[in-house]
């Protein structure tokens, strides 16, 4: 048993995880050290991939912030978390669409939370620390838009077509 190899196929990989941009503003220092900490924040995140050669992408999560303390503009902050991704050469191109959207910004993402956590803790105001996002979930309400809208331009046209003919 000891002598057996286990090989394991997977579809995807990281080969590099990096930050690729931050911009990070803290206002009203230094009273905003003397205030109590109630923070409202408002975010946004964007994910996205682009072809980055052969069987490789380029994955990006960017968060934009904006946090009020007290209703007071405390701090605006935004990242952009990136990762080289290669992906198995014989999967389609809608597998590898999934994979890109849903697996590996998955899998970007708690990368994305330590750095939000990390810079706040590193601008003295305590820890920000962001929820589960599903992009799955976002992922399939984003092709299910997209067919009933493909949907809705073949009625559409459809109808467009019918008008003519008669």
């Amino acid at each position: 048993m000891a002598d057996e190899t286990v090989k394991i196929n997977l579809a995807w990989r990281f080969e590099r995880i990096y930050l690729r941009n931050v911009d990070v503003t803290l206002h009203d220092t230094p009273n905003l050290f003397n205030m109590k900490w109630q923070p409202n924040a408002d975010m946004n995140i964007q994910g996205d991939f682009r072809p980055a050669g052969d069987h490789r992408y380029e994955v990006s999560l960017k968060l934009t912030m904006t946090c009020k303390n007290l209703d007071k503009l405390a701090l605006e902050m935004t990242l952009e978390q990136a990762a080289l991704v290669r992906v198995q050469s014989e999967k389609s191109q809608s597998d590898i669409q999934r994979i890109l959207a849903v697996e590996a910004t998955n899998a970007l993402f708690p990368y994305v939370r330590e750095a939000v956590d990390n810079l706040a803790v590193r601008m003295s105001i305590p820890p920000l620390m962001l929820g589960h996002f599903n992009f799955e979930k976002v992922f399939e309400e984003g092709l299910r838009q997209m067919n009933l809208k493909n949907t809705q331009s073949a009625m559409s046209a459809h109808v467009s077509t019918d008008e003519v003919l008669n």
